[in-house]
C-alpha cells in the first residue's frame, strides 16, 4: 500500500467514526483526529473490515509481590533501630533485636514477610554473584549462615552484631567474603516494548497530519 493509500484510508476511517459517534449528524471537519481512544479507533478499523492495530498495554512501576517497597527503602527503614541492643533472639525493638531478628522487622514494616533465621533469610531470595552487584536493601550472610546483615550502598551494611553491642552500620571490610548475598526484592520489570502494530498507527497518522498541512 502506498502512502496515498494509507493516507487516503485513514481518511475514510475517520470519516466513518465520526458518523459513528454523532449518530450520523453532520460534524466538523476541524476537530482533532487524535480526540478517540485507541480503543474506540481499533473497533472502527474492524467495522471497516480494516485489521485493527493491538492496543497498547498498561504499564506499570510496581515490582510485582512486593507492593510499594524497594531496596532503597528497606535500607532507608532499617536506620530507625540504630541504637537498639542486641538480644539474642530478640525481635522487638523495644527490648532487643538479634541479626535475623533485624532483618525480619525491617522487611516486615514494608510488608514483607520473611523466615526467623538468617540462613533461611538468606535462602528465601536470588543470588547476587558478588558485592559488586549488591544493592541497597540486599541481605549480607555470613559466618555459616549464624549471621546477616543489610547491605546499605557505599560499601556499608547495618546489623545487630553480638551481645553486649547494639545495632549499626559499619563498613564492609576489604576482601570480605559472604556466604551469600541475597535479594529479596526484585529489579523492576522492563517497560514492555510497544507492539508492532502501535508503532505503525502512529506513522500513519503522522502521515495523515503532514499530509493536510501541506
Amino acid at each position: 500500500m502506498s502512502m496515498t493509500d494509507a493516507i487516503s484510508t485513514i481518511s475514510q476511517i475517520q470519516a466513518t467514526l465520526t458518523r459513528l459517534n454523532t449518530g450520523g449528524a453532520p460534524v466538523s471537519t476541524t476537530s482533532a483526529p487524535n480526540a478517540t481512544t485507541s480503543a474506540t479507533f481499533a473497533q472502527t478499523l474492524a467495522a471497516a473490515g480494516t485489521p485493527a492495530f493491538p492496543a497498547v498495554p498498561e504499564l506499570s512501576g510496581a515490582a510485582p509481590g512486593t507492593g510499594s517497597a524497594t531496596g532503597a527503602a528497606i535500607a532507608a527503614d532499617a536506620k530507625k533501630y540504630l541504637g537498639v541492643p542486641y538480644v539474642w533472639g530478640g525481635t522487638d525493638p523495644k527490648t532487643g533485636l538479634d541479626c535475623s531478628g533485624l532483618v525480619q522487622r525491617v522487611y516486615k514494616d514494608l510488608g514483607i514477610d520473611l523466615p526467623r533465621v538468617a540462613i533461611d533469610q538468606g535462602n528465601a531470595g536470588t543470588a547476587v554473584p558478588n558485592l559488586a552487584a549488591a544493592q541497597p536493601g540486599d541481605l549480607l550472610v555470613m559466618n555459616g549462615g549464624q549471621h546477616i546483615g543489610i547491605f546499605m550502598g557505599n560499601n556499608q551494611y547495618i546489623h545487630a552484631p553480638a551481645p553486649g553491642e547494639r545495632v549499626r552500620i559499619e563498613n564492609i571490610p576489604a576482601g570480605a567474603v559472604f556466604d551469600k548475598i541475597a535479594r529479596i526484592i526484585p529489579n523492576a520489570p522492563a517497560a514492555p516494548a510497544l507492539p508492532a502494530g502501535a508503532d505503525l498507527l502512529s506513522t500513519l497518522q503522522a502521515a495523515l497530519a503532514t499530509g493536510r498541512a501541506a
